[in-house]
């Protein structure tokens, strides 16, 4: 096996804590709010709403401003937009960015000792991350996200882009993430190595991110 020369992470629950999942009485809490303000939505139609817009036109119409993403949720609800409303929505979307782990800043130490450049891809537009990547300054080299490249994550194209901008080649970057389609079988499928984080039968895998130096380590 090639020694990764890049290693290109998933964002969240990789080097972030998993995300928190709203507790049923805090989404009716919040459903409660919004409806007071006159924005007659159910919770599915929300979630709904909110991962179309987050997920699709973000990186479509290439949104650079929360505000953009806000006035597109409020659009396809069939609503108006009052400040009261944005500011719900906006606290909304900033509490669903998790925070990075307590390890996460040694593990990216150790890999700059072996010469390997650490990179991150994640779903999440860049003006959603701007406190995180400021306090990933010197640790991570680049920053991808769909608005990018103009389509999300998934996509056949993503990675290539990644590839090409990094002038790398696949088989020399390591793609590192908890999602089995995502991190795994399309990097895979893609010719880059990978490497999953957590419970698995996939190979290769570690269970933590605090094991991945040991992984390259035994690469080298």
């Amino acid at each position: 096996m090639v020694i990764p020369r890049i290693v290109v992470f998933d964002l969240v629950g990789t080097l972030t804590k998993p995300q928190r999942k709203p507790e049923t009485q805090e989404k009716l809490e919040f459903i409660k709010t919004l409806q007071r303000e006159g924005v007659r939505a159910g919770p599915q139609e929300l979630e709904a709403v909110v991962n179309y817009s987050l997920f699709i036109n973000c990186p479509r119409k290439r949104f650079t401003s929360l505000r953009e993403l806000l006035f597109d949720i409020i659009r396809l609800l069939g609503e108006s937009a009052s400040e009261q409303i944005l500011q719900i929505l906006s606290k909304m979307l900033r509490n669903a960015i998790p925070e990075l782990r307590s390890s996460t800043k040694g593990i990216l130490d150790e890999l700059r000792v072996f010469g390997i450049m650490s990179t991150v891809a994640t779903d999440f537009p860049m003006f959603l991350t701007t406190r995180m990547r400021d306090d990933l300054t010197g640790y991570i080299e680049k920053w991808y996200s769909p608005t990018d490249f103009g389509f999300p994550r998934g996509h056949p194209e993503f990675l290539p882009r990644i590839f090409e901008d990094l002038r790398t080649q696949p088989e020399h970057t390591l793609v590192v993430g908890d999602d089995e389609l995502l991190d795994f079988h399309l990097p895979k499928a893609a010719g880059a190595q990978v490497l999953y984080v957590g419970e698995t039968e996939l190979t290769p895998s570690v269970q933590t991110i605090e094991e991945i130096p040991k992984y390259i380590r035994e690469l080298i």
